[in-house]
């Protein structure tokens, strides 16, 4: 059976100050990864309505590391 482990989000690339606009390509991508995440776990459970979801973690973790925030770009991800 595939491995229904929680998916750990995390920012990529250098150490920098992230502004609104990357806040929001940030958010935008960690969606992407849980609809995949949720579609791949819902076909593990062989269901495809939401009622075995329920007591799936699909993430654990955020890391947000090597960046530093604007207050808005603080508040998208928040």
């Amino acid at each position: 059976m595939a491995q229904l482990a929680p998916l750990k989000l995390e920012v990529t690339g250098e150490r920098e100050f992230v502004e609104a606009a990357k806040a929001r390509e940030f958010v935008a991508l960690w969606t992407e990864q849980l609809t995949a995440h949720r579609q791949e776990v819902q076909a593990i459970l062989g269901d495809t309505t939401e009622s075995n979801l329920g007591n799936v973690v699909l993430c654990d973790r955020i890391r947000l590391s090597d960046k530093s925030f604007s207050d808005e770009a603080a508040d998208i991800i928040a």
